[in-house]
């Protein structure tokens, strides 16, 4: 059982990654509860409300992270996300958002899978470029290949 902030994160990221969201939601909650100043842990959140289809929920979070730490790349990506998905943005909220998370982390291959991901209809060469980023940064990932 965890103890920790940390060990808590760890959990919730397994969860995450095996599509179990309200675990996902309540190991994130723990660490936050823990270190109730960690923008990650946040941006975390905002991801687990995406998984359970929660968007004012996931936004509320991804903003509270941003509050934080205007810094917090991965509060981005999942505003990002959120837009993209639920909203169906197409506006430039969610690329600024995509564009600014890539700014602040440009070794995460995530970001350029996301971004390629939203462009491919409209700006194929974009994702193109974004999709072999991807695979530069991360050549033994299923997701990126």
């Amino acid at each position: 059982m965890p103890s920790t902030a940390q060990e808590f994160y760890e959990q919730g990221k397994t969860f995450l990654d095996q599509k179990k969201y309200d675990e996902a939601l309540s190991a994130f909650e723990a660490a936050l509860n823990i270190e109730p100043n960690n923008a990650n842990y946040l941006s975390e959140i905002a991801f687990a409300y995406y998984g359970l289809d929660k968007y004012e929920e996931g936004m509320n979070a991804a903003d509270r992270a941003l509050s934080m730490n205007k810094n917090c790349s991965n509060a981005y990506r999942a505003r990002a996300l959120l837009n993209w998905y639920f909203r169906n943005d197409k506006s430039s909220v969610a690329f600024q958002d995509i564009n600014r998370a890539i700014e602040l982390a440009p070794t995460n291959y995530k970001l350029y899978i996301d971004r390629g991901r939203k462009t491919m209809v409209e700006h194929v060469d974009q994702a193109l470029i974004d999709f072999q980023h991807a695979v530069n940064l991360n050549p033994t990932s299923a997701e990126a290949n």
